[in-house]
C-alpha cells in the first residue's frame, strides 16, 4: 500500500524556483530537475521508511545529481 504524498506550499515555490533557476542555467535543465523530484516522490510514497531518519520520524531522500532532499514524516 502506497503513502499519500502531501507537498507544502513552501516546498511548491522551492521547485518552482529551482526549476526557473536550472532552465537559466542549461535549457532543459530544470525538466530533469522536475523528473528527478517526481522519481523521489513515488520511490518515497512506496518505501518512506527505508530513507536515513535525520530528525525525530523526519526522514530524507536525496536526488540524484542534484544537490537537494525531499524531507518526509511517514503517516498513513
Amino acid at each position: 500500500m502506497a503513502y499519500r504524498l502531501t507537498v507544502s506550499r513552501r516546498a511548491m515555490r522551492e521547485m518552482g524556483e529551482a526549476y526557473e533557476w536550472y532552465q537559466d542555467q542549461r535549457r532543459g535543465l530544470g525538466t530533469d530537475f522536475l523528473k528527478a523530484l517526481d522519481t523521489q516522490f513515488q520511490a518515497i510514497k512506496q518505501t518512506p521508511t527505508s530513507y536515513a531518519e535525520v530528525h525525530r520520524g523526519i526522514r530524507r531522500g536525496l536526488l540524484p545529481h542534484f544537490p537537494y532532499g525531499v524531507f518526509c514524516w511517514p503517516r498513513r
